[in-house]
């Protein structure tokens, strides 16, 4: 695991930690994880989570998207 990066002002789904969330790529696939409670989700993949208001993980679905500072 290198290069990670902090995401600033992205929350845990899990935890709620701000702040909390890096990067990284691993095998050819993009993850983001929560240095706190260790939370790990992969970019790459289709979600299976439904969009139900008690799935605490609906709203990050979305929530992180990779930003080039080149752009």
């Amino acid at each position: 695991m290198n290069n990670r990066r902090f995401i600033a002002g992205a929350v845990c789904p899990e935890c709620q930690a701000q702040d909390r969330i890096v990067t990284y790529q691993k095998n050819e696939q993009d993850f983001f994880e929560c240095i706190d409670c260790g939370y790990i989700e992969g970019m790459n993949e289709k979600s299976q989570k439904s969009d139900t208001p008690d799935n605490k993980h609906a709203a990050a679905e979305n929530m992180i998207q990779w930003v080039s500072p080149d752009e």
